[in-house]
């Protein structure tokens, strides 16, 4: 059973598409206004306190409601606050996604040249000075 939040717009004397500061600058005005602290009348029974006791849960499930759907129950949403579309839902029949592999690092890293050039610079040396006549 859904719940009809007219009158939660009626209380507060808004329009279903108003904004969602308009709806808690409306709320607390009411509040302030119904609320026993602030009236002359202290009797429990009275009609302020009758529509503050429907306006306070009518108001909290309109928060949660604004939560979930990002948007005021009955209205459209605010124009400014785009949505995001969401996610594509995946096949349960799919098989399962693959972790992305990174590419292979190369053979040669720059460090293992400077290697290669020492071996080549000793084999030179050793060569070069083997042909060298002995003293």
């Amino acid at each position: 059973m859904g719940v009809d939040f007219s009158q939660l717009y009626s209380l507060l004397d808004l329009e279903p598409d108003c904004s969602l500061e308009q709806l808690k600058h409306a709320y607390r005005k009411r509040v302030a206004e119904l609320h026993p602290d602030r009236r002359a009348s202290q009797d429990p029974n009275d009609e302020a306190t009758g529509r503050l006791a429907t306006l306070l849960p009518l108001y909290r499930m309109a928060i949660q409601f604004h939560e979930q759907h990002g948007r005021l129950p009955g209205g459209m949403g605010d124009a400014s606050t785009p949505k995001q579309p969401p996610p594509p839902r995946r096949d349960p029949a799919a098989p399962p996604l693959q972790p992305r592999r990174t590419p292979p690092e190369p053979l040669t890293t720059p460090g293992s040249h400077r290697w290669l050039l020492l071996v080549l610079v000793c084999l030179i040396a050793y060569l070069v000075l083997s042909a060298l006549p002995h003293i």
